[in-house]
């Protein structure tokens, strides 16, 4: 009988890929649908990438859009939800692991139309961050570590994201968490990103796209510092081959 360990494979995600995401076309037309959706209407918005176990390619599996159940106005003063259900089809965002088979998170990012200042993750968004790696560590026996990002659409058509990837194991204590996010608010962008690395707790950098007529283009100096993202999933094939069994009987 093969032991644990000789069950484990390990998926390289190498920083040449991660930059090349960053850059792919399906990467920056889910990034144009939805800054185009929450600048026109002041509501969050964002995307879900993952990446299959068996042939290492990362997509995009859903776009979403926020729509409040009763009309009301948003973030952005004066624009009013006219439940646009029809004009921005997209599916729900599952938060469940191993949901989607054969396949583990990649990258999950959103923009945050209320942002007075740079985009930072709020206490919400480090609290879901926090739990991914000890959840899929705990449902799938799997060590992924996702990209997280949020982001802001400017009035000059100028996208700014921040980039945090969470480096250790465990959840963080509430306490620790709160602290940091007192740490982020309102300052600048190059400050939130020094903030999440000295926490150490995560690796973060941040980068920018500019509306270049009617698409939107990576500063390139900022797209390559994405490499430090980099790391080797670990799967653990008989967990993987048990699901799949479950879901085909």
């Amino acid at each position: 009988m093969p032991r644990a360990k000789d069950c484990v494979q390990i998926l390289p995600i190498t920083g040449e890929e991660i930059v090349d995401f960053f850059s792919s076309k399906s990467f920056l037309d889910a990034l144009d649908r939805t800054a185009n959706y929450t600048y026109a209407t002041g509501y969050e918005s964002g995307f879900l990438a993952e990446r299959g176990i068996d042939d290492n390619r990362t997509k995009i599996t859903e776009i979403v859009f926020s729509r409040p159940e009763s009309l009301t106005f948003s973030y952005r003063e004066g624009v009013q939800d006219v439940r646009r259900k029809h004009l921005y089809p997209g599916r729900q965002h599952r938060e469940v692991a191993g949901e989607t088979p054969g396949h583990y998170p990649f990258f999950k990012f959103h923009f945050h139309p209320e942002a007075r200042g740079p985009p930072c993750p709020s206490e919400k968004d480090l609290l879901a961050a926090d739990g991914v790696r000890p959840l899929y560590a705990k449902v799938s026996k799997w060590d992924v570590r996702p990209i997280e990002g949020v982001g802001i659409v400017d009035n000059q058509r100028e996208i700014e994201m921040v980039l945090y990837q969470k480096s250790i194991r465990g959840e963080l204590p509430r306490e620790d968490i709160q602290e940091l996010y007192e740490q982020i608010q309102a300052i600048s962008v190059d400050a939130v990103v020094k903030c999440l690395r000295d926490s150490g707790y995560y690796k973060a950098e941040f980068t920018r796209y500019m509306k270049n007529g009617t698409d939107y283009v990576p500063c390139q100096d900022a797209l390559k510092r994405l490499a430090i993202f980099a790391y080797n999933p670990a799967i653990q094939i008989e967990s993987w081959v048990m699901k799949c069994r479950i879901r085909q009987a």
